[in-house]
């Protein structure tokens, strides 16, 4: 009589955690249908080797267990937000903690669009530990858009001596052979 209360508990247990973690989330009822054919299977073998019995059941438990154990780390995996990069799961992560505290994190103030064509990199700032980009006048901001027009103007000026054309070699022949003696010209040797 125990042995079959036994049975029945470690069926429930091994169905009910079947249909909530994977013929719920799936609609498959195929590992529900498995289980069930193992038990009816098993209960022949139950007349004849009770330690099989035993073994059977106990394996029924730790699927169970199995099962229940990962969806609670898949779940766990989830509230780590490993999908979002290491800033924004950051910033989640503070805001959550500040809900739970009974604090609501102010809105921040976006910086405007950033135009097409920068270098890499660039337009990006980096948040202080108060949580706050550049100080409050906004003078990160400046910074940021000063130092984007000199890389801008710095690219102008190679690509502009990139576009000149190389000296004929009449030309270098014409310009003046300058020594080492502190950049005086010397008379070519004719020879």
């Amino acid at each position: 009589m125990a042995a079959a209360a036994e049975a029945r508990a470690a069926l429930r247990r091994l169905l009910r955690a079947i249909d909530a973690r994977l013929t719920r989330v799936a609609g498959n009822t195929q590992w529900r249908d498995y289980a069930l054919r193992e038990f009816r299977r098993g209960g022949a073998k139950a007349q004849r080797n009770p330690a099989e019995v035993q073994q059977g059941l106990q394996l029924a438990r730790d699927y169970a267990e199995l099962i229940d154990n990962i969806h609670h780390h898949r779940e766990l995996l989830r509230s780590y937000n490993l999908g979002l990069d290491g800033d924004e799961r950051n910033k989640r992560m503070v805001e959550a903690t500040a809900r739970r505290v009974g604090f609501a994190m102010p809105n921040e103030e976006k910086p405007p669009p950033r135009r097409k064509g920068g270098a890499a990199g660039q337009g990006q700032l980096h948040v202080a530990a108060g949580g706050q980009e550049g100080a409050a006048s906004g003078e990160g901001w400046q910074q940021q858009q000063q130092q984007q027009q000199q890389q801008q103007q710095q690219q102008q000026q190679e690509a502009a001596l990139q576009q000149q054309p190389e000296p004929s070699p009449q030309q270098q022949q014409a310009a003046p052979d300058v020594g080492t003696d502190g950049g005086t010209p010397r008379a070519a040797a004719v020879g």
